[in-house]
């Protein structure tokens, strides 16, 4: 048995969420504050011991909840001649309405199975009869009880008829601030009597149901959740690498793994037979009377003369039963580490790391073996991480992968929820779940699964696979992403990122991608997929020939790849907009199967793109796509990039106000200089400006020289010349107008 599956509406910040299981193991990954503490405890009502309350409620829906509820009374009462009329109204009222109507938090929960399983646990929750549909269907909600409800406010309807006659008394006096502030305080009463009543109401249920979650039948939260096999290690586990070690957690850990194996009953028995058996050959019995029993024997007489006491000898025996002698090994054994030299080191010689990780995998091979066919079989961890370094993580990520794939049978299911970019780095992109955060009070579930398949080849999917196998990984956690070409530009950007100008995106938690050449343009998916509000920082790598400034803005001869991809974007949604869009909302409606105005930003241009001899649909005429086959101009691509509107990614590069410049270097001299690319200048000229400023640059030997003659000339000297701009404290003054209104747009 496997979960598939949890759809999880209004509960905390998670106000339409899905989470699909992997069949072996499943990273829950989000940076702090984004959920995965949420989605712990979510489990641990559903699965475990602990019950929804209202403050589980996605705020902003329970306020709208409450208020459809007193509205709703306000509407009975002011239909009700008395008392006696408004009780009959409210119970027609609330047995007339919808199922779902007074449903705070709803979480549909589906389990899947293999035909050749045993489902015995399961057989009576059975709704999906097809032989197609191997799955189980439940509904876990917090919502009014009707019943309950009817039954409270039929049992107070007489003190909060009374309040609003009181409240309505109130409002036909004369309006003093003394008779105001009475109404307002007798509504406020009257507010909170009916929240207390509406909370009353609210309560826990499970139903099975069909795959719809439609028809239902309601079952006990205990027997929904003996259906479940759960196991949770938190965060703060116990352990202690201080010297007294008082936990001995790995101690009782190798314990409890023997105490679940065949031998352990064998092994008690025998135990307490020992322990019996010795305490009799040692005579403690007779030792314990001849010490302590001398002066008491003299008062035991003195008792015998003046009272009725039966007196006899006193015997001591051993009684040792089950949990006491787990009791004494528990407390008394501890775990060494004994070396071929013969040392012996105590637990707490390794140190939190390695107890740690042998801590956790102590327990998840304890619940792997122990693991029960006919229930669904869950363990999680939260942030394994803790106390330890990257490799730790990565051989506890092996670790996991390889206990939960040695059986073919193994129903066993793990999850993780972890803030460590190295724990996905490590772990298939099929596998991993981020959790963001939308805006205030509201996260997101994005299954990289999905985004996986969904890639239009599998070279796409090597692509992102490998790149969350290497240095990427921590875009997930990223509130911003800025994407640049080299290692200078990075050293640039973080140096300005210091300067109080920029410090509203120094306090947010950027991720820095080094992209170029063909496969720039494959991020976009990522990027409109998590939904990162992206800047691209590249090039505009015209023709190098080309210093005339009227030639350069009329060059269709740019070798950015991205950058062109990028302006065919902008040119094929501004088709879309203006007349295709207008089209399907004047007539089409949205009607017809598959229908274009439903997909996505980025299918929409998807499809367009890949075929511009096909109508994006049989009802619309093909547009003039001419703008989408015609090669950019340089003063194409300036005006886009200055006017362009962007929501999630902007491209930025050199235009006019950077000199024309063909490289940051170049619009790097041009700003602190004041030139153009065009603009010649002598020898002498350049070194008296490289010699003010401390620049590291090398001067070729010509009479006149551009700014594109001194990058050639240290075409190889690029970081000399980025780490004496920096330390010179030239940064700011050197910094081009493309890059500054790319980083006021990210704030």
């Amino acid at each position: 048995m496997k979960l598939k599956k949890m759809e999880i509406e209004n509960y905390r910040q998670f106000q339409d969420a899905v989470i699909n299981f992997d069949d072996e193991l499943t990273v829950l990954a989000g940076a702090n504050n984004s959920g995965k503490t949420s989605i712990i405890e979510l489990f641990r009502r559903v699965f475990k011991d602990k019950n929804f309350s209202k403050e589980d409620v996605a705020a902003e829906f329970y306020s709208k909840l409450q208020d459809d509820f007193l509205n709703l009374i306000d509407k009975i009462y002011e239909e009700s001649r008395d008392e006696t009329e408004f009780r009959e109204n409210v119970k027609k009222a609330f047995s007339t309405q919808k199922e779902d109507k007074w449903t705070a938090i709803r979480i549909k929960i589906e389990v899947t199975y293999n035909k050749d399983e045993s489902i015995s646990l399961f057989s009576d929750y059975l709704m999906e009869l097809s032989d197609s549909c191997t799955s189980f269907f439940f509904l876990y909600n917090y919502e009014i009880n009707t019943f309950e409800l009817n039954k409270i406010l039929g049992l107070k309807a007489a003190s909060l008829f009374q309040k609003k006659i009181n409240i309505g008394d109130l409002e036909k006096r004369r309006k003093t601030k003394a008779n105001i502030a009475k109404i307002n305080e007798a509504k406020e009463e009257y507010k909170r009597f009916l929240e207390e009543i509406f909370e009353e109401a609210l309560e826990n249920r499970v139903y099975f149901t069909d795959k719809e979650y439609m028809n239902r039948g309601q079952i006990s939260i205990n027997e929904f959740q003996s259906l479940f096999n759960y196991n949770y290690l938190n965060a703060t586990r116990i352990l202690n690498d201080e010297k007294t070690d008082h936990y001995f957690s790995i101690s009782r850990e190798l314990l409890d793994h023997f105490k679940k194996s065949d031998d352990w009953e064998e092994f008690k028995t025998q135990m307490i037979n020992d322990i019996k058996t010795g305490l009799r050959n040692q005579k403690l019995n007779d030792k314990v009377k001849e010490h302590s029993l001398k002066k008491t024997q003299y008062a035991l007489d003195d008792i015998e003369k003046y009272f009725d006491y039966n007196k006899g000898e006193f015997s001591l025996q051993a009684d040792i039963s089950d949990e006491l002698l787990l009791a004494f090994l528990s407390s008394s054994l501890k775990t060494f580490y004994e070396f071929t030299n013969g040392i012996k080191l105590k637990e707490f010689s390794q140190g939190l790391g390695i107890s740690n990780l042998i801590f956790m995998c102590l327990k998840v091979e304890a619940f792997v073996q122990q693991y029960k066919s006919d229930m669904v079989d869950l363990f999680v961890i939260e942030e394994p991480e803790a106390h330890m370094h990257p490799q730790m993580e990565r051989m506890l990520i092996k670790f996991i992968n390889e206990i939960l794939l040695t059986d073919e049978k193994n129903s066993v299911q793990g999850v993780i929820t972890t803030h460590s970019s190295e724990i996905i780095k490590c772990s298939d992109l099929k596998n991993i779940r981020v959790l963001r955060i939308d805006k205030l009070l509201k996260s997101s579930v994005y299954d990289m699964n999905l985004f996986k398949e969904n890639l239009s080849s599998e070279e796409e999917r090597q692509f992102f696979s490998f790149l969350f196998s290497i240095n990427y990984s921590d875009l997930v956690f990223a509130n911003k992403i800025i994407m640049y070409e080299g290692d200078t530009e990075k050293l640039y950007i973080e140096k300005l990122l210091l300067e109080k100008e920029f410090e509203g995106l120094s306090n947010q938690y950027i991720s820095f991608i080094q992209v170029g050449g063909a496969y720039t343009h494959w991020y976009r998916k990522l990027v409109y997929f998590l939904k990162i509000k992206t800047l691209i920082i590249t090039d505009m790598d015209y023709q190098k020939k080309l210093v005339k400034i009227d030639e350069i803005k009329n060059d269709v001869g740019i070798t950015n790849a991205g950058l062109i991809q990028y302006y065919k974007d902008y040119i094929t949604l501004s088709i879309i907009k203006d007349n295709i869009l207008p089209y399907c909302e004047r007539k089409c409606r949205n009607k017809t199967k598959d229908c274009f105005y439903r997909k996505t930003e980025l299918e929409k241009i998807s499809l367009i793109q890949s075929d511009l001899r096909r109508r994006p649909c049989p009802k619309i005429r093909r547009p003039d796509y001419s703008a989408i086959k015609a090669k950019p101009k340089v003063s194409d691509i300036e005006s886009w990039v200055k006017n362009g509107h962007c929501e999630m990614i902007k491209v930025v590069s050199q235009g006019e106000t950077d000199g024309y410049s063909r490289t940051l270097e170049e619009a790097m001299l041009c700003k602190l200089l004041h030139i153009t690319v065009e603009d010649k200048k002598t020898s002498k000229w350049w070194e008296k400006k490289i010699l003010y400023h401390g620049i590291r640059l090398a001067i070729p030997r010509k009479k006149k020289i551009t700014v594109r003659d001194i990058l050639n000339e240290n075409k190889n000297n690029k970081t000399d010349f980025m780490y004496s701009i920096i330390l010179k404290e030239l940064h700011v003054k050197a910094l081009p107008d493309y890059i500054r209104e790319g980083l006021k747009w990210l704030m």
